[in-house]
């Protein structure tokens, strides 16, 4: 990617685990996903059948948990999780995120746009065309 933008490849964070970390992580991820199937399943609209009560609890619990597992097995290749002063990579499963405007495939310009560059999108495209007209105009 030409993009300066800072980008977290979860793959190759996940093959420099070891087999401990990954176990604990995935371990943790699976009862993560069921948990939010069963929340889902059981709380509709703006009520909660009874069953979904220990799926409400253990919301909070394991994302904290699968928060802390990820951190310290991953916090030397992301220093920025520890450190305000630096920028947080950009996961890299978003896809295309424009260097500009930070948009993406998911999250488009207000006004739309595509992708000019890998890293470019069109609306920025235009704007920097604008600017530099305005620019060798002064």
């Amino acid at each position: 990617m030409t993009s300066g933008l800072q980008r977290f490849d979860g793959a190759a964070a996940w093959a420099a685990l070891t087999p401990e970390q990954q176990a604990e992580i995935g371990a943790i991820a699976l009862e993560f996903v069921v948990n939010m199937h069963g929340e889902d399943a059981y709380f509709s609209g703006l009520e909660a059948k009874p069953e979904a009560r220990p799926f409400i609890a253990g919301q909070p619990l394991l994302t904290d948990k699968l928060m802390t597992a990820v951190q310290d097995a991953i916090g030397d290749q992301v220093p920025a999780l520890f450190d305000d002063e630096l920028r947080i990579p950009i996961p890299s499963l978003l896809g295309g995120v424009c260097r500009i405007c930070l948009c993406s495939d998911d999250d488009a310009c207000p006004e739309g746009c595509s992708w000019s560059e890998p890293d470019l999108c069109t609306a920025c495209v235009e704007q920097i065309a604008t600017l530099e007209v305005l620019s060798r105009g002064r």
